[in-house]
């Protein structure tokens, strides 16, 4: 259920993303049936989408994808005659899904997704440059570990160098990097 819900929100909440940084264009989004199906129901016109037609359509998809995971999933669970967790638990295959269209829908509004705003230059570069600081932390902290926080440089011993400085930038935020990346490259 997890997983579902993920895919569900990063999808939503990335083409909200998108359109609010401008690298998605309202125009665009009529590439992608569901959407273009979610406008006419709001009455919402793509090529003219404002702020509160924005939040209106990211609300009705977000929406139409739950109602279709929890009806979908009812499904499978009813038809899979799973009574408690640990039957879940048991069960040979996922028993959270989308109704068959629902999943299509969801499959071309991530294809769009990928192509147009995960792989758009500003995008492309902004990796690019993510990249740049984690490697740099990470080759400065492996040849001087003496920078790393003291709690950090009590479990090289048992984790060993590479694993624990891996951990330590697994669990930075953005902007936390970015400062540590500063602090040591100003």
């Amino acid at each position: 259920m997890v997983d579902l819900s993920d895919a569900i929100a990063y999808a939503a909440h990335d083409l909200d993303d998108g359109l609010r940084a401008g690298l998605l264009s309202p125009g665009e989004l009529a590439e992608v049936p569901l959407l273009q199906v979610l406008a006419r129901e709001e009455g919402l016109d793509l090529e003219r989408l404002d702020e509160l037609g924005r939040r209106v359509l990211v609300r009705q998809l977000l929406g139409y994808l739950i109602t279709e995971a929890i009806l979908a999933t009812h499904r499978q669970v009813e038809a899979a005659g799973v009574e408690s967790a640990e039957a879940v638990r048991r069960h040979p295959r996922r028993l959270a899904t989308l109704s068959p269209e629902a999943e299509k829908a969801h499959r071309e509004l991530k294809a769009f997704l990928m192509e147009r705003l995960y792989r758009h230059p500003e995008v492309l570069r902004e990796r690019r440059k993510a990249e740049t600081v984690l490697e740099e932390l990470f080759r400065t902290y492996t040849q001087d570990p003496r920078l790393l926080p003291k709690g950090v440089q009590r479990r090289l011993p048992e984790e060993g160098l590479e694993r624990a400085v891996c951990d330590y930038l697994a669990g930075m935020t953005d902007r936390y990097a970015l400062e540590a990346y500063r602090k040591l490259f100003p």
